[in-house]
């Protein structure tokens, strides 16, 4: 992503926002992908939930996360889980209850927390509350301090906002932390 100053038209605003989104998105389900690898638990129905969303089977993790929450309600994976199935799904109302669930649940890795962070801002961000979606990924940031989603993230939000210096810095962040800096340059 470069920035540059010269102003852009309406138009090129909305396309250059619109891209923004597509690419958090794009991020979060390849992070999503690596979940199986960075999330390690014993649990035999959690590593199938993980498997099953990594392969895009939301039926599956669905009804895997309802079992798992049968088991341990205060789990905040299933939960997690099943608020990016809704999101993917589009089902905002839907994902922001899983994910403000799994914020409640007590049983969950700081990293978890993080992500279910991550989901809440996307949903502001996507409608259209961008101090809210900044709040969030701030919070996620706290929690995860050496994951680089949440600084991405701001970073795309502040970028529409027209703060390029500060979306600059945190996307030099997020290049430093990642495992795979080529896709953030």
């Amino acid at each position: 992503i470069h920035f540059t100053s010269a102003p852009r038209s309406r138009s090129g605003k909305r396309v250059l926002r619109n891209t923004a989104i597509g690419l958090v998105l794009l991020v979060a389900v390849t992070w999503s992908l690596l979940a199986g690898s960075r999330w390690t638990h014993s649990n035999r129905h959690e590593q199938q939930a993980l498997a099953a969303f990594n392969a895009g089977d939301f039926a599956t993790v669905t009804r895997i996360c309802e079992d798992l929450r049968q088991r341990r309600p205060q789990r905040t994976l299933s939960y997690l889980l099943q608020g990016n199935v809704n999101f993917f799904q589009g089902q905002l109302t839907e994902a922001e209850a899983f994910f403000n669930h799994a914020m409640g649940s007590t049983n969950g890795t700081p990293l978890e927390k993080a992500e279910v962070l991550i989901g809440l801002g996307r949903i502001a961000s996507v409608g259209g509350q961008a101090q809210r979606a900044l709040d969030y990924y701030q919070r996620a940031a706290d929690l995860a301090p050496d994951n680089e989603r949440p600084y991405l993230a701001q970073a795309m939000v502040l970028e529409r906002q027209g703060d390029l210096d500060q979306a600059a810095r945190l996307l030099e962040k997020a290049r430093t932390l990642s495992q795979d800096p080529d896709p953030i340059e």
